[in-house]
């Protein structure tokens, strides 16, 4: 396992692709999952470290974008250590996630787990963006003290629990509440983020029918049922084709051709 520290620049970056919003990056494991094997080092590269902050951010909220973080909260963000998956593991994760979503087209449901996770409560960290960027400046160093003192706590009291796979990255406000998992393989924990995004989409999950196509994605209506409209026309015309070729068949048959 080799572990990777991101400066800021290259973190913003990866939370963009991967997705701040939980629906973004339930879009993001659908693509992961349908994807062929990448050819390049960079894009091996790429997808190791997006499947890594997947993984990271197993459980957590939609979370702030650090762009939108307030000037006076930009140096709890200025890089982030990164545990990045070795490549065989990142081919194995992304087959796993493919024949969940084909036993989900075969049999309508699937079953994932069990998993060895257990929720922890602790009261919340002493940090507030509204209030930690309207203080005077005494307030603020103050409160900065706090929530630091407040971080290294928590990352001491837990370590046993193995991975926090609640807690967004250092830089966005935290607590020590949340679902925290032990002792799993990289593999189950990628696949335990899965499962959680999967039933939480579970009413958009749409396979398109085109059968050129056949993607699975998000449906932002419950009426949309093509992934695009080039799968949509081409599903229509080709149904067209089928409708003129039945009734050219029909007239020969009663005209006497064979």
């Amino acid at each position: 396992m080799e572990e990777r520290t991101l400066p800021k620049p290259e973190l913003e970056a990866l939370l963009d692709r991967v997705g701040c919003a939980r629906k973004k990056r339930m879009e993001w494991a659908l693509k992961f999952a349908q994807r062929d094997a990448p050819v390049t080092s960079g894009d091996r590269e790429n997808l190791r470290q997006e499947l890594s902050l997947f993984i990271r951010l197993l459980g957590s909220p939609d979370i702030r974008p650090p762009r939108e973080l307030p000037d006076d909260l930009s140096h709890f963000f200025e890089e982030e250590e990164l545990e990045l998956l070795e490549w065989n593991e990142v081919r194995t994760i992304m087959r796993t996630f493919r024949r969940v979503l084909d036993e989900v087209e075969s049999a309508g449901s699937v079953d994932i787990g069990p998993f060895r996770v257990s929720y922890t409560f602790a009261l919340p960290a002493p940090l507030s963006i509204r209030l930690y960027s309207r203080a005077p400046a005494r307030v603020r160093h103050a409160q900065e003290n706090a929530a630091r003192r407040w971080q290294n706590r928590e990352r001491t009291e837990h370590k046993d629990f193995g991975s926090s796979i609640s807690a967004p990255p250092r830089g966005l406000p935290q607590t020590g509440s949340g679902l925290r998992i032990s002792h799993e393989s990289h593999p189950r924990r990628a696949l335990m983020a899965f499962a959680d995004l999967l039933v939480e989409h579970e009413d958009s999950l749409r396979k398109c029918p085109d059968r050129d196509c056949g993607t699975w994605f998000l449906a932002p209506r419950s009426n949309k049922e093509y992934c695009k409209d080039a799968c949509k026309w081409r599903s229509a015309q080709r149904a067209h084709r089928e409708r003129l070729s039945v009734r050219s068949r029909k007239a020969k048959r009663k005209a006497g051709h064979p």
